[in-house]
């Protein structure tokens, strides 16, 4: 058994705490310092920004799960109250993503679990340029546990 996620912590709970609360900052300094009298963008900006934040972390950020686990042939994937062993047979499709962070997102033929879909933050590396030797393993294994 391996662990082979990031824990997402920074990015589902800091980032967005940190996102929000500079724009809350923003919106009270505008207010208290009458900066919304010259124009109302100093009002706009910040509530365009909150809601274009709140669909960005609804769709790349709070989506991912809290830790994944390899068992060889399966997966024991965590993400909140949820707890789920995936074997490699259910697995559709891996998709790889380089954004930041680095995102591996799991098609499941079960769509009862995670909604059919499950991402996590593959293990840390460096050269971010270079083949993620994790993902093309994965998704080896899958294709061979797909076609015995």
């Amino acid at each position: 058994m391996t662990k082979v996620s990031t824990s997402p912590f920074f990015f589902k709970r800091v980032f967005p705490a940190l996102w929000f609360g500079f724009l809350v900052l923003f919106l009270v300094l505008s207010v208290s310092f009458g900066a919304y009298k010259e124009s109302l963008m100093f009002i706009v900006m910040p509530i365009g920004m909150s809601v274009f934040g709140f669909f960005f972390f609804k769709h790349f950020l709070w989506d991912l799960a809290d830790e994944v686990i390899d068992e060889g042939d399966a997966l024991i994937i965590s993400k909140g109250k949820q707890k789920h062993k995936v074997r490699l047979i259910e697995i559709i499709n891996v998709n790889h993503q380089l954004s930041s962070p680095e995102r591996v997102k799991l098609t499941l033929r079960n769509k009862e679990l995670f909604d059919g879909q499950v991402a996590f933050i593959p293990p840390f590396r460096f050269n971010l340029l270079s083949k993620n030797k994790f993902v093309d393993d994965l998704i080896e294994r899958v294709d061979r546990a797909r076609n015995t």
